[in-house]
């Protein structure tokens, strides 16, 4: 992976923006949609109590209560959504990721998209251009995608062909 050079400008820039405090609910709903918007599962959120930083992974999204405002909720959707596509040599906050976040703070009405790409140039951020973001995926093909890695594992786990697996569905 590579060397995770703009984290802290991030954070600062993040600083700066406005933000909103959230219930836990309201954390949910809002990273439920940040999830749905890019075709992304749904990580479990976590309300991170006993802990004392905020972290987003494919799978989990811990928030302790000083981390549940809109802009930290979207950011760490955006680790969420990122590591979905993250190939080993990016890093976690670099300018790919930079590129969802912004995404998702202009969708969700942070601040406008302009207003947020030329803040982040200001503080020292790199974002990848729009054309080299991963586009978002309709719900349809995410659920095939998920649905041939269930046949996948079901296959392995019962030494059925994938085949066999998809009548099995097919007749239920």
């Amino acid at each position: 992976m590579a060397r995770d050079n703009q984290r802290s400008k991030v954070y600062d820039w993040e600083s700066k923006l406005p933000k909103k405090e959230l219930s836990f609910e309201e954390c949910k709903v809002l990273l439920t949609k940040a999830c749905q918007y890019y075709g992304k599962p749904i990580p479990h959120l976590a309300d991170g109590r006993g802990t004392r930083i905020a972290y987003g992974a494919s799978y989990r999204v811990s928030l302790p209560k000083w981390a549940r405002t809109n802009v930290v909720v979207l950011h760490e959707a955006a680790h969420s959504i990122h590591s979905k596509y993250r190939e080993g040599d990016e890093a976690s906050h670099g300018k790919e990721f930079m590129r969802i976040l912004i995404d998702l703070l202009a969708h969700f009405k942070v601040q406008p998209r302009v207003e947020l790409a030329r803040s982040a140039k200001l503080a020292g951020l790199k974002i990848a251009p729009v054309a080299a973001a991963r586009k978002r995926v309709s719900a349809k093909d995410h659920i095939r995608e998920h649905a041939n890695n269930l046949i996948a594992r079901m296959s392995n786990s019962y030494g059925l062909s994938t085949t066999e697996v998809k009548a099995i569905f097919r007749n239920l």
